[in-house]
């Protein structure tokens, strides 16, 4: 036989038992910032100080050449010659004519468009006097064709089932 190693069984009895305090006791000792800095006040000027060096510093423009300009020169005849300045002509008075004037003809044609618009003009009543419009029928759409509907085919099949049934029957 072979002999099984297992977990001893848990004590029921003692399971939920509260175990007893040690006989040690706590020393209660207060806390401090007196003891732990020796003046606070200069500590916290101190690191405020720092603070403000440090922001200071970062708040400073440092900017890096992007390249060394020494043995570095630039070819002249590469380079292209700039283009020449010329000032607008603001002074001539047909400089923006033509922008204008279309401009001004486009408001007076919605401003007509929105007069004409406005104005009410009876119009002469032909729908009155007019005989009513009337379809015509196509014939072609027309045409109705004999049709058989399954449900009587089906009857007659029945009737003709049954009939046979009823001569098995008297056989």
């Amino acid at each position: 036989m072979k002999e099984f190693k297992a977990l001893p069984l848990p004590d029921v009895m003692r399971m939920f038992e509260v175990k007893k305090a040690d006989n040690k006791l706590t020393k209660p000792v207060p806390f401090s910032f007196e003891k732990k800095y020796e003046n606070p006040a200069a500590v916290k000027e101190r690191l405020l100080k720092e603070t403000v060096a440090k922001e200071k510093a970062q708040r400073e423009f440092k900017a890096t050449e992007l390249y060394e300009t020494e043995g570095f020169s630039v070819n002249k005849n590469m380079s292209k010659s700039c283009t020449k300045i010329n000032a607008f002509n603001l002074t001539n008075p047909d400089f923006h004519a033509d922008k204008l004037k279309k401009q001004v003809e486009t408001v007076e044609k919605e401003n007509l468009a929105l007069q004409k618009k406005r104005e009410f003009k009876a119009i002469y009543p032909h729908v009155i006097f007019k005989e009513p419009f009337v379809p015509t029928k196509d014939s072609r759409y027309c045409n109705i064709e004999e049709f058989n509907l399954h449900s009587t085919r089906r009857g007659e099949d029945r009737k003709k089932f049954d009939e046979e049934l009823a001569e098995q029957k008297d056989i």
